[in-house]
């Protein structure tokens, strides 16, 4: 439950701050904000991936 609360407020904070730095207009802006938005929704469940892999490989580690 904390990492869809984390996700979607990482979206919205990615989305917020890519409509104030991107002033671009057209397509690319757009592009640009959404991609912004889906790397901030992403970014907590590719962190805790991270870490359960390597606590993964260090606990193999240590069997070996």
């Amino acid at each position: 439950m904390k990492l869809i609360i984390c996700s979607i407020f990482c979206g919205f904070l990615g989305l917020t701050v890519a409509g104030k730095i991107l002033s671009i207009g057209g397509q690319a802006g757009s592009f640009g904000i959404v991609l912004f938005g889906v790397i901030g929704f992403f970014s907590p469940s590719i962190y805790v991936l991270n870490k359960i892999y390597e606590n993964f490989k260090n606990e193999n580690n240590v069997k070996n």
